[in-house]
């Protein structure tokens, strides 16, 4: 496929260290509506202990302790996108940083637990 710019994936993926660029709207979709959505799911995940685990053609609907896991991955990516996109856009870089390392985190360790507790069979 023939880019018009020179796009490099490496760099890229090296770019989201990188407060993002926009304005309102941005701001507003990304930064406050879709992550608040996200957020729902996993608080409801959390609470019904009933979770979506999203696959790759395959959804599995799972219960217990692994929905909590997924549930805290969900609030994970939830939390990501809020502090992506709207204090990296209003320029608390260090609010930005920290949030979106504690976010990281909570997904990975949120998907690492519903692995545990899916595969421990």
């Amino acid at each position: 496929m023939n880019w018009p710019w020179n796009y490099d994936t490496a760099l890229s993926a090296e770019n989201f260290s990188f407060a993002p660029s926009g304005g309102t709207f941005k701001l507003a979709l990304l930064g406050l509506i879709l992550p608040y959505v996200i957020l729902y799911f996993g608080i409801r995940g959390w609470i019904t202990q009933e979770a979506l685990w999203i696959g790759d053609g395959v959804d599995l609907e799972v219960s217990g302790k692994s929905a909590r896991a997924i549930s805290l991955a969900y609030s994970g990516i939830g939390m990501l996108f809020h502090f992506r996109w709207v204090w990296g856009l209003l320029g608390f870089y260090r609010t930005f940083e920290i949030g979106t390392i504690i976010s990281a985190l909570g997904i990975v360790g949120g998907i690492t637990y519903g692995l545990y507790y899916e595969l421990r069979y």
